[in-house]
């Protein structure tokens, strides 16, 4: 079946439950889209701010995520082709920020946060190999620079991005 195949009664019954504040850690959850207790802990606590320590407290990130969910939903079964999510921190970016990019291959989804604001004692990082950015050093010179992750050590495996594997 593909996409423009789902139940519409279905898609609307998921889009009324994500309308509800508090709804989307639940409905991962429901889904089997957290692989253990952990990831579960994390994607609640740092991306969702519950119990109040989130990575970005001045955002409304289950809110914007939930929405976030809907839009992809809305844009694969208009579309029906793969969807392809990445994180995006920059230290520049003041606010948290969903883009969609549609190809008639994929759709293109990225999360823009500000860097988290990480509990972490150590709080180190290490060049991830598998993301690049070409920017503007401030002193006219155009660069290519690593991504950067969390050190492995430091904190248990995360997902990339927070339960939107569609």
């Amino acid at each position: 079946m593909n996409r423009r195949e789902w139940s519409d009664e279905g898609i609307e019954e998921l889009f009324r439950i994500l309308r509800k504040a508090g709804s989307l850690a639940k409905v991962c959850a429901r889904f089997g889209l957290f692989a253990n207790e952990a990831e579960e802990r994390h994607v609640r606590e740092d991306w969702f701010g519950e119990g109040g320590k989130g990575w970005w407290p001045k955002e409304p990130m289950e809110a914007l995520l939930r929405k976030g969910m809907i839009r992809a939903i809305e844009l694969l079964r208009e579309h029906d082709v793969p969807l392809s999510s990445y994180w995006r921190v920059g230290k520049d970016t003041r606010r948290v920020q969903i883009t969609f990019a549609i190809s008639a291959h994929q759709i293109t989804l990225v999360i823009s946060t500000p860097p988290p604001h990480v509990r972490r004692a150590s709080g180190r990082s290490v060049v991830n190999g598998r993301v690049w950015f070409v920017a503007h050093d401030g002193r006219n010179k155009v660069v290519s620079i690593p991504g950067r992750m969390a050190t492995p050590d430091d904190e248990p495996p995360i997902p990339p991005d927070p339960c939107i594997p569609l």
